[in-house]
C-alpha cells in the first residue's frame, strides 16, 4: 500500500482513492547549488488487455550498466506494500534491438483526449525548500495538468546523493506517466514529430496504432524523438538528478515507494508481465512526488549524456531484474538506439505559475 498522502489526489486524476496530509516547513541549507528548471510549458494541443506472462528474450538494450554508490536505508517506517512476491527469474538472451526495426505502420492510434480541467495546486515562490534528509512523506501531492499532460509538482529542495554535498533543486513538474502512445501521437499529427521506429512491442504487432495500447508508454523512440516531444509540448527531458529527485526525493529512497524490495504488487519488471503495461497501473509503487512508474515499465531518456556517445537512462523496464529499479541505478543508450524497452517524460518549468 501508499503512504496515505497519494490516494486522494491520484484518485481525481487516475480514479484511485488517497487521502493527502499536511505539508512540512523546513530550512534548506546553507549555500546551495540550484539547478535551474527548464523552459516553460506551453498551452498546446490513457483498458490493457490481460496478458499471458510470457518471458522475455532479451534483458534490453542497454549498454554499459553504471551503478552509483548505494546510499545507506533510511530508518523511517514505512507503510508496508502488498507481500506477494515473486522469485525473480532475469532474462536469458542478452541481444539488443537496434534501430533497424519492423516497418512503421502508417495509421496512428486514437489518442485518449488529455484531461481538460487544471488542477491548480497552491504554489509559491518563497516556500522554505525541503532540507536533503527529510521525510519524503511530509510533502503534500500537488496535481496539475500541463499542456494537456497530467504532471506533479517537484518541490523545491535538497538531497545528497553521491556525496557530502546536497544537490538543490528549485521546483519544477514532471508529467505523472510516461509518455504514451496516444499522447506522442498529436504530436505526430500536428507535424512535429516522426513515428517510432517500429510500430510492435515484445507481443503485439500492433501496439502503437491499435487504440487498446493508447495509454501505454511510447516505445521504439531515439533521444531525439524524444526530445522533439518534449519540446513540442513545452518542456524538456529530465537530466538525470531531475529524475532521482522526482524518484528518490530528499530522503533519497532506494525505490520510488520507499525502501522495500521490489514486488509484482509495485511495478511491472523482471519479465512477470512479459511487455509493457498501462502507464498508471502500479498506484503503490508511485514516488513520493505522485509520479508513476519511475521504476520499472520503460527504461527512460534523460537529457544527461555520458561521454560523447551515450546518453544515461533511469528507472529500469518491464525486462530488468530488481538490481536495476533502484533510484541510483543508470544505463547508457547510443541516442540513436530506439528499442522496445526505453520511453521517457517530461519536466516543466512552473515559475510562471506564481
Amino acid at each position: 500500500t501508499l503512504f496515505p498522502l497519494l490516494r486522494a489526489p491520484l484518485a481525481s486524476l487516475f480514479g484511485g482513492e488517497t487521502e493527502p496530509t499536511a505539508a512540512a516547513t523546513i530550512q534548506l541549507p546553507a549555500s546551495p547549488t540550484l539547478i535551474a528548471p527548464t523552459a516553460a510549458p506551453t498551452d498546446l494541443p490513457t483498458l490493457p488487455p490481460t496478458l499471458t506472462p510470457v518471458p522475455p528474450t532479451e534483458t534490453s538494450a542497454l549498454i554499459g550498466i553504471v551503478t552509483f554508490t548505494p546510499t545507506p536505508q533510511i530508518t523511517a517506517t514505512l507503510t508496508p506494500a502488498p507481500t506477494d512476491t515473486a522469485t525473480p527469474v532475469p532474462p536469458t538472451d542478452t541481444a539488443a534491438p537496434t534501430s533497424t526495426s519492423t516497418p512503421v505502420p502508417t495509421d496512428t492510434p486514437t489518442p485518449t483526449p488529455s484531461p481538460s480541467s487544471t488542477l491548480t495546486p497552491t504554489l509559491s515562490a518563497t516556500a522554505t525548500p525541503i532540507a536533503a534528509g527529510a521525510d519524503n512523506r511530509a510533502w503534500t501531492l500537488q496535481l496539475i495538468t500541463l499542456a494537456g499532460l497530467p504532471s506533479v509538482i517537484v518541490p523545491a529542495g535538497c538531497a545528497t546523493f553521491t556525496d557530502d554535498t546536497p544537490t538543490c533543486f528549485e521546483r519544477y513538474a514532471i508529467s505523472a506517466t510516461e509518455i504514451t502512445n496516444g499522447q506522442y501521437a498529436l504530436c505526430v499529427e500536428a507535424g512535429a514529430c516522426v513515428l517510432p521506429l517500429s510500430g510492435e512491442s515484445r507481443t503485439r504487432t500492433d501496439y502503437y496504432t491499435d487504440a487498446r495500447f493508447a495509454d501505454y508508454p511510447v516505445i521504439y523512440v531515439t533521444w531525439e524523438q524524444a526530445r522533439a516531444y518534449a519540446a513540442w509540448i513545452g518542456g524538456a527531458l529530465p537530466t538525470f538528478d531531475q529524475w532521482r529527485y522526482a524518484a528518490a526525493g530528499a530522503a533519497n529512497w532506494s525505490f520510488p515507494w520507499g525502501v522495500e524490495a521490489p514486488n509484482q504488487a509495485l511495478l511491472n519488471f523482471n519479465g512477470f508481465v512479459g511487455d509493457t503495461t498501462r502507464t498508471g497501473e502500479y498506484p503503490a509503487g508511485a514516488s513520493w512526488v505522485g509520479a508513476f512508474d519511475l521504476a520499472g515499465n520503460v527504461w527512460e531518456w534523460t537529457a544527461t549524456t555520458q561521454g560523447a556517445d551515450r546518453v544515461v537512462v533511469a528507472g529500469g523496464s518491464w525486462t530488468s531484474y530488481a538490481g536495476l529499479v533502484g533510484t541510483d541505478i543508470t544505463a547508457a543508450n547510443p541516442p540513436d538506439d530506439a528499442n522496445a524497452f526505453t520511453g521517457f517524460r517530461v519536466v516543466f518549468d512552473v515559475a510562471s505559475l506564481d
